[in-house]
């Protein structure tokens, strides 16, 4: 079954946001630092969690050298035909750094030859970009949709002073492109970003059509007050048909053994139970005490027709974005792209 990816850019899209969003569901950055790092570039990338609003989502820290040099398009080039990528992804990815050179270029109104990538970043942005399709390739997602991008104002300064929001490079890209208004006054969408969207993306619409496998919130490197400052992600396939949608064997199982309260509602039912039919039969969620988010404990009990489990105190799979991933894992383990 093709799979397919969702950006929903609530609170913005950057490039570390598009590469974290990947992380969150089920992509391992390992290879694509090493890829790096094999090049002579000493950097270290780290999916973390990041608590925003009181949302728990993914953050990709980068750990870069401090002195970069200007790289001009020529010096992206280089890098991007020496990493151990597949030919598809560098062809993408200097495809999309073309068009980011390019929108500096008519900006600031000089040949493409004379931009160096100062303001848009030189490594990271690189990396982003490679990344962005890399990442894709190795979940193998064919399809990328996106919903409409949040619109901004304010100024921005930068080395040829203060600019206005959105900047003009990152409005390039924007234009022609489903936006939706927003109060902030900071920057939501950065050139890298906005490229990669045009660069990624098959169509604007509103949502996800399929199934849902896994999903996820990616956080940029700063937070703006007042908005949801997040970019969420859907990994879903195509139902073949109505009514087909379902969580085969393997993610059933993974429900059956990892199931925790924080996805349960406040009667204690299980969020899927009523609207699309029960794990496994209806069944009480009872206790002789009161289930806070949070416990002081961790104890074991039996659910009819579930089975033994463990309730274990301040875990990271007291979050939907840690159980939807691992009932992903899991169901595509061991799947190639081609397997399917």
């Amino acid at each position: 079954m093709p799979l397919h990816v969702h950006l929903d850019p609530v609170g913005g899209v950057s490039g570390d946001m598009i590469l974290a969003a990947l992380c969150a569901v089920g992509l391992d950055i390992a290879p694509l630092e090493q890829a790096f790092r094999s090049l002579g570039f000493n950097l270290r990338l780290r999916p973390i969690p990041r608590m925003v609003d009181c949302v728990l989502g993914t953050h990709l820290a980068m750990d870069l050298p401090d002195a970069q040099p200007l790289r001009h398009l020529d010096d992206m080039r280089a890098i991007v035909q020496a990493l151990a990528v597949s030919d598809q992804v560098k062809d993408k990815a200097m495809a999309t750094l073309r068009a980011l050179g390019q929108a500096e270029a008519a900006v600031h109104g000089i040949p493409l030859e004379q931009v160096h990538f100062h303001e848009v970043g030189a490594l990271d942005t690189v990396l982003d970009v490679v990344g962005a399709f890399w990442g894709l390739e190795q979940l193998c997602v064919t399809t990328v949709t996106c919903s409409a991008l949040p619109w901004f104002r304010g100024v921005v300064v930068c080395d040829h002073g203060p600019l206005p929001l959105p900047a003009p490079a990152t409005l390039q890209f924007m234009t022609h492109t489903p936006v939706m208004p927003t109060a902030a006054m900071q920057e939501l969408v950065t050139p890298t970003g906005a490229v990669l969207v045009q660069a990624m993306t098959q169509r604007f619409t509103t949502g996800p059509v399929g199934c849902v496998l896994a999903h996820g919130v990616a956080y940029g490197s700063y937070h703006v007050q007042g908005i949801c400052n997040g970019l969420r992600v859907y990994l879903y396939e195509t139902a073949p048909e109505p009514g087909t949608c379902r969580a085969d064997a393997a993610v059933f199982h993974a429900m059956q053994e990892y199931f925790v309260p924080s996805l349960q509602d406040a009667s204690n039912q299980y969020p899927y139970g009523n609207q699309g039919g029960s794990m496994q039969g209806d069944h009480e969620h009872t206790h002789e005490h009161v289930h806070e988010h949070t416990h002081e404990h961790a104890h074991e009990h039996e659910h009819p027709g579930i089975g033994r489990h463990s309730h274990l105190a301040a875990t990271v799979l007291h979050n939907a974005n840690t159980f939807s991933l691992m009932g992903y894992a899991m169901a595509r383990a061991g799947a190639s792209c081609g397997g399917e």
